[in-house]
């Protein structure tokens, strides 16, 4: 935490001792009754609210990351009925939970960034998002909406509405997007679990740039039917309602078996909704993993010479996240063996994003032959570049089906599914992003480290991001060993040494993490608690 949040909230005024100390811990919030009475449980809802919205709102005036206006009325209303019970029973009870502002919230707007969505002509949700329904089963309280970029299309979180939302450790730089305002409000110990979208990193950028655990799960499958709404008022924006079946949900949480507890609480809770209406179909029962061998996807060397992931070095700290990460899992007696995805994968994601990306408002789409002369251009440059446009030519346009609707990555998944069979691997470990969080204003610079998370949201698998160990400093951290002769690697590469460059005038730490990949909720968190359990993460 940097040393301007951790002042403001020094300041924060002690209000029944409700808030000596911001609580980042789900497990702190968790009065579960093996462990307190009855009475004590229900009566901890109201104040745990009063904590959690006192802290957003610090937060927020700092960090510019959440509101906590939108869901007072109602987050008041359901903690007074929680404690008003006499049998709680429910595994999130009275736990204040934050959530990304494009979800949709009955009688409100999500503006998604844009100025014209938020204006008292633009419309409102008729209905709130399916996701409200399991937190409010789960006995979660919906406190706060967290802040987004424009269309939800950046690896950094400004909007004109909110302002630009700041890492809370180190100011200068991004918390990563687009639910950076989640990654940052739950890292800064105000909220102990939040709900946010991914799309190509949207909910792992972010957690790897702010030091929280955080996981996209299958909503393809499992999750499907709690998806409705994730992208705020049906009908307002084309882009967003074809978007929909290619967005998956994500959580977040300060560590990794804080995740898993609350991960684990909201499956029971669909479980229990579907015995309720009889349905019986959601598959969502809990089924703990049993790993013993999880693959590589990025190669190195232990005396750190670099290696890159689909062509893109991958920076110092970040190769030193996986090598801890490796180490961890061999502590805990898990085989560790290298991997390589199938080829064709982030050609395949970029022909399918680019579909759903010339939906945006306004804009015109480039003519085919336009982006194969670029990219015949482009190749003296950036090879990279170049294959990047000349996939984008092919783009294919978005399915109602989703990912899993193109014949191609279809084929992809099938491929990955075969080779894990064939290795025998329970999950994989990958970089969450080539470098450590960058400086604002430069994510057109950064859209290439997309290509490590992205892949993952094509194969329709689960995908997590672990803390770390590693923190980047002036001081620890080597600079890359080489300049790429690649001009877009090259802006990466550039963008890294910016961050040492603040890192070396403010005096800031930044946190890492690690990309866990897997079949299943249970192995990707199972395989994420290892990696921390044997680590010392701030």
């Amino acid at each position: 935490m940097s040393p301007a949040l951790q002042s403001s909230f020094d300041k924060l005024e002690d209000d029944d001792k409700l808030v000596d100390v911001p609580s980042r811990s789900l497990r702190s919030y968790l009065i579960s009754s093996d462990v307190h009475d009855d009475d004590e449980k229900t009566r901890c809802a109201s104040a745990n609210l009063k904590k959690a919205q006192m802290l957003a709102e610090v937060a927020n005036t700092t960090l510019k990351c959440a509101n906590t206006g939108d869901l007072a009325e109602r987050a008041a209303r359901q903690a007074s009925e929680l404690d008003a019970q006499t049998t709680p029973k429910k595994p999130l009870h009275g736990v204040p939970v934050s959530i990304k502002e494009s979800f949709a919230v009955t009688g409100q707007r999500s503006p998604l960034g844009l100025r014209e969505l938020n204006e008292p002509t633009a419309p409102v949700a008729l209905e709130d998002a399916a996701i409200f329904t399991l937190l409010r089963a789960a006995g979660a309280v919906p406190f706060a909406r967290t802040s987004v970029p424009p269309l939800l299309n950046s690896t950094e979180t400004n909007n004109p509405i909110t302002g630009r939302c700041l890492n809370p450790h180190c100011h200068a730089l991004t918390p990563g997007g687009s639910s950076g305002g989640e990654a940052c409000l739950v890292a800064s110990g105000a909220s102990p679990f939040g709900v946010g979208t991914d799309f190509g990193g949207s909910v792992r950028v972010p957690a790897h740039f702010c030091g929280v655990s955080a996981i996209m799960v299958d909503t393809e499958r499992r999750w499907r039917k709690w998806r409705r709404g994730c992208g705020g008022v049906h009908g307002a924006l084309e882009m967003i309602d074809r978007a929909e079946p290619y967005t998956s949900l994500g959580f977040f949480a300060h560590t990794a078996v804080d995740l898993r507890l609350g991960v684990k609480a909201l499956m029971e809770a669909a479980t229990a909704l579907d015995d309720d209406d009889g349905s019986g179909t959601s598959g969502m029962q809990w089924t703990p993993a049993d790993i013993k061998r999880v693959g590589v996807v990025l190669p190195f060397d232990y005396d750190g010479s670099p290696r890159e992931f689909d062509g893109v070095e991958v920076a110092p700290p970040c190769r030193e996240a996986m090598q801890a990460a490796v180490a961890s899992l061999e502590k805990a007696g898990i085989e560790v063996t290298s991997y390589k995805p199938p080829p064709g994968l982030v050609a395949a994601t970029i022909q399918v994003s680019a579909g759903v990306g010339e939906l945006a408002p306004g804009k015109r789409r480039t003519p085919r032959w336009a982006k194969k002369v670029a990219a015949w251009a482009a190749a003296w440059f950036t090879r990279r570049g170049a294959e990047l446009l000349r996939a984008s030519s092919e783009c294919q346009e978005p399915q109602d089906g989703g990912w899993v609707a193109h014949e191609h990555i279809a084929a992809l998944r099938e491929q990955m599914a075969q080779s894990w069979r064939e290795q025998g691997i329970d999950a994989l470990l990958a970089p969450a992003f080539p470098i450590p969080a960058y400086a604002h204003g430069r994510s057109e610079d950064a859209f290439l480290g997309l290509g490590v998370t992205g892949v993952w949201n094509a194969l329709g698998a689960v995908a997590g991001v672990a803390r770390s160990g590693v923190r980047v400093s002036a001081r620890s951290c080597r600079w890359f060993p080489r300049e790429s002769r690649d001009l877009l690697v090259a802006r990466l590469v550039k963008l890294y040494h910016e961050t040492l460059g603040l890192l070396r005038e403010t005096g800031c730490e930044l946190p890492v993490g690690v990309q866990v990949v897997g079949g299943s909720e249970e192995a990707v968190l199972a395989v994420m608690e290892l990696v921390e359990a044997n680590q010392r993460v701030k």
